[in-house]
C-alpha cells in the first residue's frame, strides 16, 4: 500500500468496528478528538473486506444507523462473525481477515509502526499482533512496534487463545516471550465490551490500560492536559522516541 510521503514520525493502521467501516472510525476518532490531538501520526483506515448482507444491515446497531447513515458513509462492513458450534465459538472468514491485514502491512510503504482498532477492530489488532510474535503472520511485514486497543477483547479464536493463556503468567500478565508495546483505553460505561475485557488485553501484555469514567461503547474522549490523555500521550510519545533511537542506530 503506497501513501503521499509524511514527516510526521508515526504511520498506523486503523481498523474499525463491527459492521462499521473505515470512513465511520475515522469519523469517531475525529469527534473524540484522537486524530486532533494525536496529530503527530498519519492514520490510513482499513475497511474490512465484508460488505454486509441487506439481512445483516437489518440487524445493524440502531445507533450506527442514525448518526452514521448508509448513504453518507458507504457500506457497513465486518471483519468475522462469531457463532456457536458443538466445538466453541467459530469466528467465521477469520484466516481471510487475518490475510487481509497482514498484506495490507506486507506491502505498506513506508511501513507501518503499529495498529488501532476499535471493538471489533481491536480484537482484529490482538490477533494480528500475536500471529506476527508467534512467527505466524504471512505474509511476514516489517514487526509491529505497538497497537492500540479501544474497546476491544482478546478474540475468542483457539489460536489466539491458546497462545496468550500459554504466555500468561501466574498472576495473570503476559510473560516475556509476548512483549510488545500495547495500549488499551476503555470507557467505564461500556456495556457492549465491558472494562474488565479491554483491561485483560492490557494485562496479557504487559500493557498500559487507560479507563475514561462514564462514557458508552466509543473511542475514548481526548480531553487535553487531562489525566487520560495525558497517559495516551505519554504512549504515543514514548513510541515516537523508540522509533528515532531505533534509526540511529
Amino acid at each position: 500500500m503506497a501513501s503521499v510521503p509524511s514527516t510526521r514520525p508515526l504511520r498506523i493502521l486503523a481498523l474499525h468496528a463491527f459492521r462499521t467501516n473505515g470512513a465511520i472510525f475515522k469519523m469517531q476518532m475525529t469527534m473524540n478528538r484522537q486524530l486532533e490531538c494525536l496529530d503527530f501520526a498519519d492514520f490510513e483506515f482499513l475497511d474490512a473486506q465484508h460488505e454486509c448482507s441487506p439481512d445483516e444491515e437489518r440487524r445493524q446497531d440502531p445507533g450506527v444507523l442514525q448518526f452514521f447513515p448508509k448513504a453518507d458513509f458507504g457500506p457497513y462492513r465486518e471483519w468475522w462473525n462469531a457463532r456457536e458450534a458443538a466445538s466453541g465459538v467459530v469466528l467465521d472468514r477469520f484466516d481471510d481477515v487475518i490475510s487481509h491485514v497482514a498484506q495490507t502491512l506486507a506491502c505498506a510503504e513506508p511501513a507501518f509502526d503499529g495498529i488501532v482498532g476499535f471493538s471489533q477492530g481491536g480484537a482484529v489488532a490482538v490477533a494480528i499482533a500475536v500471529k506476527q510474535l508467534s512467527g505466524e503472520l504471512l505474509p511476514k511485514a516489517p514487526p509491529l512496534r505497538f497497537i492500540w486497543v479501544q474497546g476491544g477483547m482478546i478474540p475468542r479464536h483457539p489460536s489466539i487463545v491458546g497462545a496468550l493463556d500459554g504466555a500468561l503468567d501466574v498472576s495473570g500478565e503476559g510473560g516475556e516471550g509476548f512483549e510488545l508495546q500495547v495500549l488499551a483505553t476503555a470507557n467505564a460505561g461500556d456495556r457492549v465490551v465491558p472494562p474488565g475485557m479491554t483491561r485483560r488485553v492490557a494485562s496479557a501484555f504487559r500493557g498500559t490500560y487507560v479507563e475514561r469514567e462514564g462514557g458508552g461503547h466509543t473511542p475514548v474522549r481526548m480531553v487535553e492536559n487531562d489525566e487520560q490523555t495525558t497517559a495516551i500521550l505519554d504512549f504515543f510519545h514514548r513510541q515516537i522516541q523508540s522509533k528515532a533511537a531505533r534509526l540511529e542506530k
